[in-house]
């Protein structure tokens, strides 16, 4: 039987705990559509910021702001956010030495976005079975009930007979 500290395991735990990788998405996203769009980094991240507010969150996304306002790349000024893994970090860097920041950020939005959707998947994966055999010990349960109720009907009416 598998344990639940195997590594298939433990990133799906991680996702369940927390939800860094959606909101990393939804950063990555939101930067990118504003970029794409013409607004300056700085406004951007102050979005950010702004947006999680009162999550927590906005310490981290003023902190990222005020690094890149002092001359920072935004890759160095994410890359000690926890909520952004190193990959994402190197795929920024390298958006950023090709000139397509913007880019850079959809297709973090986008990997970041096929992993939560694999990692939902093998949470369905597992709860089915766990489902189904919930069902059949209460479909059993209900059937067990009515054939007890049917047999004691049945021995009350013979012993009425004799």
């Amino acid at each position: 039987m598998k344990s639940f500290r195997e590594p298939q395991f433990e990133g799906l735990l991680k996702l369940l705990r927390d939800s860094d990788a959606a909101v990393a998405n939804l950063n990555s996203d939101g930067v990118s559509v504003l970029l794409g769009n013409g607004v300056r980094l700085t406004n951007a991240l102050n979005l950010v910021a702004g947006a999680f507010a009162g999550e927590g969150g906005e310490g981290e996304w003023t902190r990222v702001r005020e690094r890149v306002r002092q001359g920072s790349r935004l890759g160095e000024a994410l890359a000690d956010t926890p909520e952004i893994s190193p990959v994402a970090v190197r795929m920024l860097r390298i958006g950023e030495e090709t000139g397509d920041v913007p880019g850079a950020l959809e297709n973090i939005a986008n990997t970041y976005e096929n992993e939560l959707g694999i990692s939902l998947r093998v949470l369905m994966n597992l709860i089915e079975p766990v489902m189904i055999v919930v069902m059949a010990v209460g479909v059993g349960f209900l059937l067990f009930s009515v054939l007890s109720a049917m047999f004691t009907i049945t021995s009350n009416i013979g012993m009425s007979r004799q």
